[in-house]
């Protein structure tokens, strides 16, 4: 269009140009006429000299006129209706002066005025203003015959000719005008095109750098999965479309449960292609996802996954943009063009740079998703821990106190009846005010035991073997790999204490065991702790189905707590065989629970938890 519009400029440029030259060449040539007739007109002639300088000083009075009109604003729109009379003023006074003596001077003007005011002032007021012309030259020559019509009459066949000859002229004149016309309307459509074409790119600028803040604010302000992606197809979509009739498809494909790739948004799809899955590992799909990096195709419609979309079917130019954060693909955006060559390198700039931005994104939100879950099970887990102190508390310790309480109110009742047994009751509360106090300090140590940050986790588990054999008469016994406490980090040692503890008190609440034996191995890769007893047993399979009707206390908090530090709990029990509890705690520094460790929950399942817990 730029080539196009310039060819017009150019030929424009050289038809004004060949007009004007025309012009001047009339001009100069009618004056060179003048001044080689004033200088064949003898001195003694002054007259016949007179009858020539008179019309030039005209001329010369009626272009300063009109300059002055030009340099006056409100007459300036005006300056060219102005010649209109003033040419018909300078033909009269050349057809008085020199009509008669020099005819063939008089006929040069009078073209030349009529060409002149035919391609400045168009065909309609063009034809006018040579009527007018030669209706001027036809006064001035009847008021310099002396008002008679003998000159004209003798003359009427030489003045026909003349005026058939500035018809023609002006014919001419009235085509060449028409051309520089049609020209310049040619050009002013051209420049309107451009100017509207422009002004359509303008307007696409402005939506893209509308859609790049609306994209940045979203991605700054919300760690919601579907506004991110939306976002991301936007810009995506404007980036790409340059032309109205231009159709653009885009979507969003994200990592599904199996693995394959789901349409997580979409623009331009059919409804039945919304619910289609690609395997993410052939085409343009899978080299992207291998690759780490945009791929740009021409067609699509003969793509192996993407050429069973109905959309596809007309694309030209496909560009995959995988989002992908260090080693996690979390999917790929897609975009496709029913233009050729519609996308350009600028373009995978541009969207790449879009992908980047929207991984982050992407990525704050599993982040953030699990930040969500681990906070909702420390909540669940601080919870249960408070109903188990309930219940502990409920249990021993203060059904013990009801008892002193309930003895000591018999104390005046005895002493009045049976004042000889007074001192074996008095004994009796003061053993069960101790019990008491054993059992209270059990369950403190439970909660915190102070050995444990001291010594270690061995020393607390000793320490715990002796509270059950002081407090409940439960015989506990310890065996652990001395390389435990060096390789086990403390916070993850706390958690460790607890389930062993948690499982111990179990054994003895409930399986009726003579012995309880806890054992720490360090096997490949893992610290294996196994809490066994010789108890009754159960059918495990009763127990979980309860706990999770139940959701409460016992195996589904002692499960969560495993998980705080990467672990793993199991049970493993049958009726008359007894119950082992077994943790198995990972030893690579990343799973363990510090700053650096990798998300617990996977990028498929936190994106697909983020659209609930994620929703800002």
């Amino acid at each position: 269009m730029r080539n196009r519009s310039s060819g017009i400029q150019l030929g424009r440029n050289a038809l004004l140009l060949i007009t004007h030259l025309l012009i001047v060449l009339g001009f100069t040539i009618a004056t060179v006429l003048v001044l080689v007739l004033v200088a064949q007109v003898p001195s003694d002639r002054l007259v016949q000299r007179n009858d020539i300088i008179v019309p030039l000083i005209v001329g010369a009075v009626g272009a300063l006129l009109i300059g002055a009109m030009t340099l006056i604003k409100p007459l300036r729109r005006y300056s060219f209706l102005s010649t209109i009379p003033i040419n018909w003023v300078l033909a009269g006074v050349y057809a008085y002066f020199l009509g008669q003596t020099y005819p063939l001077l008089m006929a040069g003007i009078l073209l030349t005025l009529i060409s002149a005011g035919m391609l400045q002032l168009g065909p309609q007021l063009g034809a006018f203003h040579a009527v007018g012309v030669f209706i001027a030259v036809l006064v001035g020559i009847f008021i310099a015959d002396n008002n008679q019509t003998q000159f004209l009459a003798s003359n009427i066949e030489d003045y026909l000719l003349l005026a058939a000859f500035t018809l023609l002229v002006a014919i001419i004149a009235s085509l060449w005008y028409n051309l520089l016309d049609e020209e310049n309307n040619s050009n002013r459509k051209s420049v309107r095109q451009e100017n509207e074409e422009y002004r359509q790119r303008l307007l696409e600028m402005r939506e893209r750098a509308k859609a790049f803040s609306e994209m940045a604010a979203t991605l700054n302000a919300t760690l919601n999965y579907d506004r991110i992606l939306d976002a991301a197809m936007n810009i995506g979509r404007l980036s790409i479309r340059h032309d109205a009739k231009q159709r653009v498809v885009g979507m969003a494909l994200m990592v599904g449960d199996q693995g394959n790739l789901q349409i997580a948004t979409a623009r331009g799809l059919q409804p039945l292609d919304m619910h289609k899955t690609f395997p993410g590992q052939s085409g343009v799909i899978g080299q992207a996802m291998e690759d780490g990096s945009p791929v740009i195709i021409e067609g699509g419609d003969e793509d192996p996954e993407l050429g069973k979309l109905n959309a596809f079917a007309n694309i030209r130019t496909t560009l995959v943009i995988p989002l992908r954060a260090q080693f996690e693909t979390y999917g790929v955006l897609v975009f496709g063009s029913t233009a050729p060559k519609a996308i350009n390198e600028d373009h995978i700039d541009t969207l790449g740079a879009i992908g980047v931005q929207a991984t982050i994104a992407l990525r704050n939100s599993v982040l953030y998703a699990n930040l969500q879950d681990e906070k909702e099970r420390i909540i669940r887990i601080e919870n249960n821990a408070r109903k188990a102190l309930v219940r502990d508390l409920h249990d021993i310790p203060t059904q013990t106190v009801s008892a002193v309480a309930m003895h000591l109110s018999t104390i005046p009742i005895i002493a009045e009846r049976q004042p000889e047994t007074l001192n074996d009751e008095v004994e009796n509360i003061r053993q069960m005010a101790l019990r008491a106090t054993e059992e209270i300090r059990h369950v403190m140590f439970s909660l915190r035991p102070l050995s444990l940050e001291s010594s270690g986790l061995e020393t607390a588990l000793a320490q715990l073997s002796d509270k059950m054999i002081s407090t409940y008469k439960q015989p506990m016994q310890i065996d652990l790999d001395p390389q435990i406490e060096r390789v086990l980090k403390p916070e993850a040692q706390g958690t460790v204490f607890y389930l062993i503890e948690e499982a111990a008190n179990n054994s003895r609440k409930y399986a009726k065991a003579s012995l309880i034996r806890v054992r720490g191995t360090i096997e490949g890769n893992e610290i294996v702790f196994r809490v066994q007893d010789n108890g009754e047993g159960f059918d495990t399979s009763d127990i979980f189905s309860d706990y999770s009707k139940r959701g409460s206390f016992g195996m589904v908090n002692m499960r969560e707590r495993a998980e705080l530090i990467n672990g793993s709990f199991e049970i493993q029990s049958a009726p008359g065989k007894g119950t082992t509890v077994v943790v198995r705690v990972p030893l690579e520094d990343e799973n363990l629970p510090d700053a650096s460790r990798k998300p617990l929950i996977q990028p498929r399942r936190s994106l697909r938890k983020s659209r609930e817990t994620a929703g800002q």
